[in-house]
């Protein structure tokens, strides 16, 4: 109905797929066609946006990154999955009519593209949400979750930190993100605001 021609929308969606799942892109990076593209691809699960003061980014979901399969030919694939958002929409991404069916008896169909069917979920679901949403509470309480160093030796002098007192629970020095237990989180910070 846009007039956009298929094999451009077919290539943006290659391309897409070949992001990192939950890296921010900058949208400012994409072709007039593609930015008009991702507000519908937002709709339907592929990429997330983050809007800023002056810039705004695309974060690619695991669903969009792993489109290239469903791209290609699934004959060989004999699985899916099954991605529930906390706004109750259901992406399922399998060839299945089986499937597709199951899905639809706790769920309300929405859309379709390619191997990945859109649906708003209900019934068990929204008690489950809930159930997930009070482990991740208690887990946010018993830890926090750094991340955004500017500085690679501010990374490091956090980790040495938690490491000294006890409380590091997790690092990627690679991406520089750690969990920390939630009781030194605090004197961790103001460790790092000490001006060195």
């Amino acid at each position: 109905e846009r007039g956009v021609d298929p094999a451009d929308l077919i290539s943006f969606l290659l391309e897409l797929s070949f992001h990192v799942t939950g890296e921010a892109y900058n949208i400012n990076t994409l072709t007039e066609f593609q930015r008009n593209t991702i507000k519908d691809l937002v709709d339907l699960g592929l990429v997330k946006l983050q809007q800023g003061r002056k810039e705004s980014w695309f974060i690619p979901t695991k669903l969009a990154t792993n489109l290239s399969m469903s791209l290609s030919d699934t004959s060989s694939r004999k699985q899916g999955f099954v991605v529930v958002e906390t706004n109750f929409r259901l992406y399922a991404y399998s060839s299945s009519k089986l499937h597709c069916e199951i899905l639809r008896l706790f769920s309300r169909y929405a859309s379709m593209l390619f191997d990945c069917l859109l649906c708003i979920c209900y019934s068990f679901l929204y008690l489950l949400l809930p159930l997930l949403a009070m482990v991740t509470l208690s887990f946010l309480l018993l830890a926090a979750w750094l991340k955004k160093f500017l500085a690679c030796d501010v990374f490091e002098a956090a980790c040495d930190f938690a490491r000294e007192y006890g409380g590091l629970l997790w690092e990627d020095s690679k991406k520089m993100r750690l969990v920390v237990k939630a009781e030194i989180h605090l004197h961790m910070r103001e460790y790092l605001r000490r001006p060195k």
